[in-house]
């Protein structure tokens, strides 16, 4: 395992993609956010207690709270529709349009980690096949070199598919799980917290 995360330190040479992946992984996670949290707003207020778009974000920017970090919106909120059912179309397609975004920097996420994983194995072939042509011929017979450029190839598309792993499911899966977290202590901190404390052995 230590080899593994020694190969894998060694993706760090391509820090701009590395970093234009993770900046396309938390966009796509703060979609999902948004489409989650804009889904619960219509399930929950405007299904459920007949409130229109425009009553709802009047009340929210009118908080003293939220008017110190953006200041004074209520003038662009009395622009919306003060129909509920336009208001319900309306956030559909913010939902909409959040699920197309995510699902174009999903697609650069996997894009930017598909060639960081691989772009760093074709490195660590030409490295170990360097090392493999410059071993003085006496110390190799014909099976042997066979078997090192056999072993060379099969262990190198393992390590890249350990570095695909890391970086296209599991960092994904982390910020994809603090999303669904902000979003359980949103609905109801109390239960969450109790919930995660009963996670712990």
């Amino acid at each position: 395992m230590t080899h593994f995360w020694r190969f894998a330190r060694s993706m760090l040479q391509y820090r701009l993609l590395l970093a234009i992946t993770l900046a396309a992984a938390v966009v796509d996670a703060l979609c999902a956010f948004g489409g989650f949290g804009t889904l619960m707003l219509v399930i929950d207020e405007l299904l459920g207690k007949a409130s229109s778009v425009q009553t709802l974000l009047l009340q929210w920017t009118q908080d003293p709270n939220v008017q110190r970090w953006i200041g004074d919106r209520s003038h662009l909120v009395t622009l919306l529709p003060q129909s509920p059912y336009l208001g319900f179309a309306l956030l559909l397609g913010v939902i909409g349009l959040l699920a197309i975004a995510g699902s174009l920097f999903r697609v650069i996420y996997n894009y930017g980690a598909i060639t960081a994983a691989y772009r760093t194995t074709m490195d660590i072939r030409r490295a170990a096949f360097q090392r493999l042509v410059h071993v003085p011929a006496l110390m190799l017979n014909d099976h042997q070199v066979s078997d090192k450029v056999s072993r060379l190839v099969r262990d190198s598309g393992q390590i890249a598919r350990g570095l695909q792993t890391l970086l296209g499911k599991a960092i994904r899966s982390i910020l994809f799980g603090i999303v669904c977290l902000i979003m359980a202590l949103c609905v109801d901190w109390v239960l969450t917290v109790i919930f995660m404390a009963g996670l712990v052995p």
